[in-house]
């Protein structure tokens, strides 16, 4: 999830005709990383000096290396966007698949939880009747 939205910006931008520097330096504000946000500044103007995106990916601790490959691969067949837009799709369907499984693991413990709960409550509120019962004989 994290770089879903940084891919996906960039691919976006550069889809829409930006240059990828401006491209960089504006997808800086979507990133949630503050360091995150530091590299994509630093890329736009190294991409100025004419270094590759994928290179400046490589060399960068923040970023995955498949990242990089797949600008290397988008940058060798001139299709930038198209494949920054597929590792963006990615990206997020591997964030689905983690919130799927995060959710699958957390509702038995809440249904359990949610049960100890409610049986609490009623033997709270059935023991005092119980023992009125036996008063009573």
């Amino acid at each position: 999830m994290l770089f879903r939205s940084v891919t996906g910006t960039i691919a976006t931008l550069i889809g829409a005709g930006m240059p990828l520097s401006r491209s960089l330096e504006l997808a800086s504000h979507t990133a949630v990383g503050e360091g995150q946000s530091e590299d994509l500044k630093r890329f736009s103007h190294r991409i100025m000096d004419g270094e590759p995106l994928s290179r400046l990916l490589a060399t960068s601790q923040r970023f995955p290396k498949e990242l990089s490959c797949m600008a290397a691969l988008g940058e060798s067949s001139g299709a930038l966007d198209e494949t920054l837009l597929a590792s963006s799709k990615l990206y997020e369907s591997e964030a689905r698949e983690c919130a799927a499984l995060l959710r699958a693991c957390v509702e038995p413990m809440l249904v359990a939880g949610i049960g100890l709960f409610v049986g609490g409550l009623m033997l709270a509120v059935y023991l005092p009747i119980f023992g009125l019962g036996g008063l009573v004989q």
